[in-house]
């Protein structure tokens, strides 16, 4: 029987704010969870600050000058032959996107696609109204961060939503038996 492989890539988090690494406060339990259970790399370091050259890095195991992106807006350029996705989905494994993609593929490549961006989604109809109101006031963010609550509760948030999916993709994989 294949393993299961779950990989967690978090957006603009410092390394360091976790209990298992130091931090006084117990912040992120069910991370610490996987990371005691599973592996933690806390000795890795990004080949790039930005999102997407490291998240292609990550798939293709190239540096950035190797495969091309070396922005978030230049995906297209990906040059790689065969990268972590081709070969997960040769060997049988069905591949989930739960949240930001910001990578070099395009979301239809993934068995399973539930994608928020920095903004919530571009697909409105199936949101809450909390949700869509939570979508709006991000959009009059301009990227900056507000002093202001965001509207709505914790279950509007995209982390929320996010990892809503992965458990709705779960679910879904353990009703199919795939």
């Amino acid at each position: 029987m294949k393993p299961n492989i779950v990989i967690v890539m978090t957006d603009q988090q410092r390394h360091d704010l976790r209990k298992a690494a130091g931090y006084p406060l117990d912040t992120m339990p069910f991370l610490d969870s996987f990371a005691e259970k599973g592996v933690d790399f806390s000795q890795a370091y990004t080949p790039n600050p930005t999102c997407m050259p490291a998240r292609v890095s990550m798939f293709t195991g190239r540096y950035c000058q190797s495969h091309c992106v070396r922005t978030n807006h230049n995906a297209a350029d990906a040059v790689y032959t065969e990268d972590l996705l081709d070969i997960l989905k040769q060997q049988g494994y069905t591949t989930a996107l739960c949240g930001k993609n910001h990578s070099h593929h395009k979301v239809e490549e993934f068995d399973f696609h539930e994608v928020n961006g920095h903004l919530g989604v571009e697909d409105r109809q199936h949101l809450s109204q909390s949700e869509q109101e939570l979508d709006d006031f991000l959009k009059t963010l301009k990227f900056i961060d507000s002093q202001e609550p965001s509207p709505g509760d914790a279950t509007d948030q995209l982390p929320y939503r996010n990892v809503s999916s992965a458990l709705k993709f779960v679910d879904e994989v353990k009703e199919t038996g795939k």
